[in-house]
């Protein structure tokens, strides 16, 4: 008896430090909500885009892209239409989009404010023809970082007006 109670002290310790780790503090993680939408690993946090600023939309991009080595599969990934043609472009990717490549996506959604910006949630390499590689994603990332400092000093509003592309020049583009 006396070595359950200090068992189940340190089982309910347990439990209640796992808890603390997935619940947001939105004073210190003001990225959780934005990291919910594409990595199911924690529980969706359901924000209604149409309602966002400006600034929160800037403010969610910059926590997409911080969500870069992430290699687990992700929330969402494939097909994003509901009546894709295959002979519109449409390259059905080797593998599963992982949570990184899905924070790219998720970015784009924001900015274009269009679900449908592309055929399906993978990157593609117009040189090489593959889908969703290590280089690939690097060079995303690469290159939407370089935009998204672009967009910060113009502002969402003016970048959206110059259809300012995320992977312009990179040679990467959503398949």
């Amino acid at each position: 008896m006396n070595k359950i109670i200090p068992l189940m002290a340190l089982l309910l310790m347990g439990v209640t430090f796992a808890n603390a780790q997935n619940k947001p503090d939105s004073a210190v993680n003001k990225c959780y909500k934005w990291r919910t939408q594409v990595d199911p690993m924690f529980q969706r946090i359901m924000i209604d885009q149409k309602t966002l600023t400006d600034r929160e939309i800037e403010e969610g991009i910059g926590c997409l892209l911080e969500l870069k080595g992430l290699k687990n599969k992700a929330r969402f990934y494939g097909d994003t239409r509901n009546n894709y043609n295959k002979s519109e472009g449409y390259r059905h990717p080797d593998k599963p989009a992982s949570v990184e490549i899905a924070a790219l996506y998720y970015i784009s959604y924001l900015f274009y404010n269009n679900w449908e910006h592309a055929g399906a949630i993978a990157l593609y390499d117009e040189a090489t023809g593959k889908t969703n590689t290590g280089k690939i994603i690097d060079k995303a990332f690469e290159s939407y970082q370089k935009w998204y400092k672009q967009m910060l000093v113009m502002g969402i509003k003016a970048a959206r007006e110059k259809k300012l592309d995320p992977l312009e020049g990179s040679g990467i583009s959503w398949s």
